[in-house]
């Protein structure tokens, strides 16, 4: 499990499927950031339902758009954030996007550089709950 409440602001803690290509480069990418000494890497299948809905709500996102393409069938399938968020919990390589958390800030990286958001004041503020 990842504990997000009080996250430290010298960490960044990644939530990704590590064995992607965008993924190493996220990493490689937040281990070069400055005031930033520790990198906390957890796989996607460390993160509940109940986080990834509170993440996705921070973010302002619907928890279906994390969802790689090639893990459904129908390009008409829809499920309701709570069966979204269940989908990835059991199918954590589904996690299309990684996302990035420090302190009080989440940014869900959809380019490797959007890491660089987490050193900017433009990532979105949010309370994080476990």
């Amino acid at each position: 499990m990842i504990y997000l409440d009080n996250h430290p602001e010298n960490q960044i803690t990644l939530v990704l499927n590590p064995n992607t290509e965008k993924s190493k480069k996220i990493i490689a990418i937040a281990k070069s950031l400055k005031n930033t000494p520790v990198l906390i890497e957890r796989t996607s299948d460390e993160l509940t339902a109940l986080q990834l809905l509170s993440l996705c709500e921070k973010m302002n996102i619907h928890p279906q758009e994390l969802i790689h393409k090639d893990c459904v069938k129908n390009s008409e399938f829809k499920l309701d954030e709570q069966s979204a968020a269940e989908f990835i919990q059991n199918n954590p390589k589904a996690l299309q996007y990684p996302i990035a958390v420090k302190g009080s800030n989440v940014v869900l990286i959809t380019t490797p550089t959007d890491i660089f958001k987490l050193t900017r004041n433009n990532a979105k503020e949010i309370h994080l709950e476990h």
